[in-house]
């Protein structure tokens, strides 16, 4: 029966299913079992002695709160918007009401076994310790190599930073845990649990020793400085005034290695704040807050905050919410069509608040009473410094929270409470001068993981260390910053607008440049991986690719504080037909088969991206030739750290990627290929400082290819048609930025956001600029941001453009068909979009007089990741088709400027409107000027609430449009328009 624990004890913490197909079933369901198994032996030992049990006064009282607590946590669950997922828990998490009930049958059931069978607890804490060594040893090679997590598709990945078991490259090493935090807790309260066990003589001093020896690097490896934190907090209450050198020690060491942990972070040093420093948990307690002031008494349900997320995440909107699937949830959107979002955590990463948001404050309460209660009994207890493994948990759960992969180390060990241990003074005099010896050697293991740890951490990862030793072997030695041949160091942002326009380029280490001739390796990508590891560890530079033509097979991957840059350009102003950087990168080519299954996808469309996209900062790519690889750089937009990107210099062609719903083998050929309308040639999401500029888009494709007998299916008739269909490397963005989220960004934004409930469109730094796009589908540019420039872009369309499908691939194209071709659509405050050049045009489509509803010059729209409109100013653009703020309901201080809008590809639509009405509600705004504009069209201004400061002032027409506005808005002193009355109110939508 000793073996049986030991093993069961074991497993608790180290069982995964390497077959699973969620992180759920993976890494959360194994060791809940074991629990179950465990709760199953307890029973049927109690059963035997069911006849000579005690059951003291104290187990009584904790069954009572236990029942309290459960009750509650079940009226919680009863009323929650998705009882199933409370009862259950979330996959991952598996903290559900069911497992709170199973931690109940744990803790009171081995409360009596070791009361009953006081023999037992040696095996439990021997168990526990020899799980944790084999965690302990599992994280070693997964620094080494990140894509161990010792699943069955170990080593796959479905993105250069992603497993296909779903881990994140950031969130190792995770041992044989879902993420870092989850094993870092563990192996804490693991070597607390192996000083109490060796103290109480329940442990050896050889398994204790080689848990320590092994637990304290681990944990230091993890770089979780609230595990660090936990385990120095339990040392002093274990040592108390007594060691008080020891403790100062430990202390010291701790706080050394949490704040190397902190500033090995991409911190913002020109504007430090305890958000960055707790690593953004701000935004989930904001969150949590929110949802408990919503529902106080009972929360929404165990793992609350996900439950609650699609309701709180815009306090304006309460949506009809359908399903809640483990990380996203489907919800009925404003076209009455089912759309999916997002939902970014089902925690609010501390206890009190995850406690709340889920079970209310009565549950709060009750949790409180049972947590305090076991508490003070663990403190009573004749075992010593048991209590010390619960408030490690408690002080870890004040930035993170419980999970079913661990609670149930806490809980037992408050199950020994009510145990009686004997000892002896004797053995305990004895027991506490041997302590101070075995403290001594435990702080000298920690000194040295502690320095060992920090070299991991500031060089990424043991395979610099290889990086690092390789550089001495071949001729381009290292010598502090750059190779031998090096490149140029000047910092070609300054070079062309000035060291004071954008100084935080100043932060990237320009002048530490690695040329990629001074590297060897097997691939060009593996000379390049070198290369850019070299530079990482040396804290950052520039891979320099001297002219020539570079044939990568695959994607490849920056690093933070790592550009990548080309020889410097004879023609050096992309906007020129002649600009030709002689430094190109060539990407495998998509060849078609008209036949069968057709060529896999995988044989091309390579993207360049980064490894850690929510962190690295002070990345770019200058002066290249990219054939057939897009740069996409997408950080989460909401929760995002990193900045300090640039893009410059960049020629970029033969950009594309299927559709991943065409084909539907429902109806259409295995073969047929659809290019995905949502790609772009420059992708990005950061926290701040972006800058996008001189770079020529989509000026030489040749890879573009057609599709005889490509099926589609009419959306009114059912019927199938075929057509000849283009795979076009054209028809999507130029430039995205800070417009992007899971799935299509149409759908995952609040309509006309404030920066409340979408943080992400109001990024600062923002510039795209001096750049010549063409693009026959979506914009060439879309942008949000507070402080967005948008300045002296070329925007190129095809005058003669026909397409046969609707936006899917999948259906015919009918009159009302949009593929929202536009030349820059931006949203956020403080915009500046000036001195523009754009053509625009619409589709005619099939052989049909009718084109395509789009066809937008300057436009922001309500939705679609719009915003609203606060001090905005289009000056000096010159055009075919319309500036329009569209069914924006909250307009404040806008300028329309010097525009000169000669033609209109929207026929009788006004060339300049600024409308506040929406569909469904009139709204007012304020001081919005139209003035001095040259349009050969109408202009329009209309908010049918009122509204102050408003004018269309010395505009030029050509006697071929009108002026049409509210009443409120003053018209004056226009040439060249037939004038209309003014319009003192009309209906929302019209009229």
């Amino acid at each position: 029966m000793k073996s049986l624990y030991t093993i069961l004890f074991a497993l608790s913490i180290i069982l995964i299913n390497p077959w699973g197909s969620s992180r759920g079933i993976i890494w959360t369901s194994p060791k809940v079992l074991i629990i179950w198994l465990i709760v199953g032996v307890n029973l049927a030992l109690l059963w035997e002695q069911r006849k000579v049990l005690t059951i003291s006064r104290q187990w009584k009282i904790s069954l009572i709160l236990w029942t309290i607590f459960l009750s509650i946590g079940a009226i919680s669950t009863l009323h929650s918007p998705f009882p199933l997922t409370s009862f259950l828990g979330q996959d991952q998490m598996g903290d559900g009401w069911l497992y709170w009930l199973l931690i109940a049958a744990f803790t009171l059931s081995n409360s009596l076994l070791l009361i009953a069978r006081p023999q037992l607890i040696n095996s439990q804490f021997q168990g526990l310790l020899i799980g944790g060594i084999i965690l302990s040893l599992s994280i070693f090679p997964q620094i080494i190599d990140w894509r161990i997590d010792y699943t069955a598709t170990m080593g796959k990945q479905i993105r250069g930073d992603v497993l296909a078991s779903s881990i994140f490259q950031g969130q190792q090493p995770i041992g044989l845990y879902s993420h870092r935090g989850h094993a870092a807790v563990v192996l804490a309260l693991t070597a607390i649990t192996a000083i109490v066990g060796w103290f109480w003589r329940f442990t050896n001093t050889k398994l204790t020793a080689i848990t320590l020896i092994l637990a304290v690097p681990a944990l230091l490896l993890t770089s979780t400085r609230s595990a660090i934190v936990a385990l120095i907090v339990a040392c002093a209450y274990l040592l108390g005034r007594q060691y008080y050198k020891i403790l100062t020690g430990i202390a010291l060491m701790g706080t050394l290695a949490a704040g190397i942990m902190t500033l090995n972070r991409p911190l913002n040093w020109q504007k430090p704040s305890i958000e960055q420093v707790v690593s953004s948990r701000s935004p989930m307690w904001e969150l949590a807050a929110r949802g408990i002031k919503k529902r106080p008494l009972f929360g929404w349900g165990f793992d609350g905050l996900g439950i609650a997320y699609p309701y709180i995440r815009n306090p304006q909107v309460t949506p009809r919410v359908v399903n809640l699937n483990e990380f996203t949830y489907d919800y009925i959107n404003i076209k009455g069509e089912i759309s999916t979002r997002e939902i970014p955590t089902y925690k609010a990463h501390n206890w009190i608040l995850d406690t709340t948001v889920s079970v209310g404050i009565l549950g709060l309460i009750g949790g409180i009473a049972l947590w305090g209660y076991y508490l003070s009994l663990a403190l009573q207890s004749s075992i010593g410094g048991i209590a010390a493994v619960a408030i490690a948990y408690l002080v870890f759960a004040v930035t993170w929270f419980d999970c079913a992969q661990y609670a149930h180390i806490a809980w037992w060990t408050l199950s020994f409470a009510a145990v009686r241990y004997p000892c002896s003074q004797d053995n305990e005099k004895r027991r506490l001068i041997s302590l101070q010896v075995q403290f001594y050697i435990f702080l000298g293991i920690f000194i040295v993981s502690l320095i060992g740890s920090f070299y991991v951490t500031n060089f990424n990862n043991i395979n610099n260390f290889i990086v690092k030793a390789k550089s001495s072997l071949f001729p381009g030695q290292l010598l502090g910053c750059g190779s031998s041949s090096g490149g140029p160091t000047d910092n070609p942002i300054d070079s062309r607008y000035g060291k004071q326009s954008y100084p935080w380029t100043s932060e990237i280490k320009w002048t530490c440049a690695y040329n990629i001739q001074d590297f060897q390796g097997g691939t060009l990508i593996d000379r390049f991986n070198f290369a850019r590891d070299i530079a990482a560890a040396n804290g950052g530079g520039v891979v320099y690719f001297p002219a020539g033509t570079y044939e990568f097979p695959d994607s490849i991957y920056l690093k933070s504080g790592v550009v990548i840059r080309g020889e410097t350009p004879a023609m050096t102003d992309a906007k020129q037909t002649l600009y030709n950087p002689q430094t190109k990168f060539v990407f495998p080519k998509y060849e078609p088969q008209l036949s069968g299954m057709g060529s896999p996808n995988s044989t091309a469309f390579k993207r360049i991206f980064t490894e850690n996209p929510n962190t690295d900062s002070n990345i770019g790519v200058v002066n290249l030739d990219i054939n057939r690889s897009p740069i996409y750089l997408l950080s989460n937009l909401d929760y995002s750290q990193n900045r300090n990107i640039v893009v410059y210099g960049l020629r970029s062609n033969n950009v594309a990627e299927p559709s991943s719903s065409v084909p539907d083998l429902n109806f259409q050929l295995a073969w047929q290929r659809y290019a995905n309308p949502y790609v772009a040639n420059i992708k990005i999401n950061a926290l701040a400082n972006v800058l996008i500029a001189n770079n020529r888009l989509n000026d030489s494709i040749t890879d573009n290819y057609q599709q005889p007998e490509y099926q589609v299916k009419s959306g009114e008739t059912g019927a199938i048609a075929q057509y000849d269909v283009r795979f076009d490397y054209s028809n999507h963005f130029g430039i995205l930025v800070n417009r992007s989220k899971a799935g299509k960004s149409e759908e995952n934004f609040v309509l006309a956001a404030e920066p409340s409930a979408e943080p992400g469109l109001f990024r600062k730094g923002i510039a795209i600029r001096d750049n010549w796009v063409y693009h026959t589908m979506r914009a060439g540019i879309r942008a949000s941001g507070n402080g967005l420039v948008v300045k002296n872009n070329a925007i190129r369309d095809d005058a003669r453009k026909r397409w046969w499908t609707d936006d899917t691939g999948a259906g015919v194209a009918g009159k009302n068909t949009s593929f929202n071709s536009r030349a820059i659509e931006w949203a956020g405050w403080n915009v500046l979009i000036q001195d523009n050049e754009f053509q625009v045009y619409r589709h005619q489509l099939k052989d049909s007089e009718f084109l395509s509803n789009d066809g937008g010059g300057i436009v922001i729209h309500a939705c679609c990741g719009g915003t609203s409109v606060r001090q905005a100013e289009i000056v000096g653009n010159t055009g075919n088709s319309y500036i329009g703020i569209s069914q924006v309901p909250r307009i404040r201080d806008v300028r329309i400027f010097g525009n000169k809008l000669l033609s209109n590809v929207k026929g009788d639509w006004p060339l300049i409107y600024v409308n506040a009405d929406t569909e469904q509600k009139i709204n007012g705004m304020q001081n919005a000027i139209v003035e001095n504009n040259t349009v050969k069209g109408s202009l329009l201004a209309v908010a049918s609430q009122g509204g102050r400061g408003n004018a269309i002032r010395n505009n030029s027409g050509f006697n071929v449009g009108s002026i049409k506005s509210s009443c409120h808005v003053a018209v004056s002193e226009n040439k060249g328009f037939v004038s209309f009355p003014c319009w003192r109110r009309r209906n929302a939508g019209g009229g």
